[in-house]
């Protein structure tokens, strides 16, 4: 399925390089992107899917399946204990080396990420994408409503 699906969350940690997630992307600023798959961190299927269920509890969105609390405080913890947390936050609005984790795609994190996508705690000097900034209140609703709603569609 779509964006934001545990599929999606899924696919990107087994190969995040892929085009259908950021690669083929510039990084910007010369940097070249270079997060590691789960083979490269040494995550097992089990891990992984317990890693997965806490990404998608950070979206605060509601899945067919719901989200298992048991599985998303595992995955926090493969999170912390890995690779994970030496490029990104848990906090919202922190900067490391990669982007803020916490409450990605969320309506607050999408939002703020569409008007300032070059913001520390997003990509900083690794954007290339421009803000969103010529948007109604209703428009930009609209806009995240949808983007929300793509976790719904098959891929094929």
């Amino acid at each position: 399925t779509g964006y934001l699906s545990r599929s999606w969350f899924h696919g990107f940690m087994v190969d995040p390089l892929s085009h259908k997630y950021f690669g083929g992307l510039e990084a910007g600023a010369g940097l070249e992107w270079d997060m590691p798959n789960a083979s490269r961190m040494k995550l097992d299927d089990e891990e992984l899917k317990m890693l997965t269920e806490m990404l998608i509890s950070e979206t605060g969105l509601d899945y067919d399946a719901p989200v298992d609390s048991d599985r998303v405080e595992q995955g926090r913890k493969i999170f912390l204990d890995s690779m994970c947390s030496a490029c990104h936050s848990l906090e919202a609005n922190v900067a490391e080396d990669g982007p803020s984790i916490g409450g990605y795609g969320s309506t607050n994190w999408l939002k703020a990420f569409l008007q300032d996508p070059g913001a520390e705690h997003f990509f900083g000097g690794r954007n290339t994408m421009p803000a969103v900034s010529d948007l109604s209140a209703d428009e930009m609703n609209y806009l995240l409503a949808y983007l929300q709603s793509l976790r719904d569609i098959s891929r094929q």
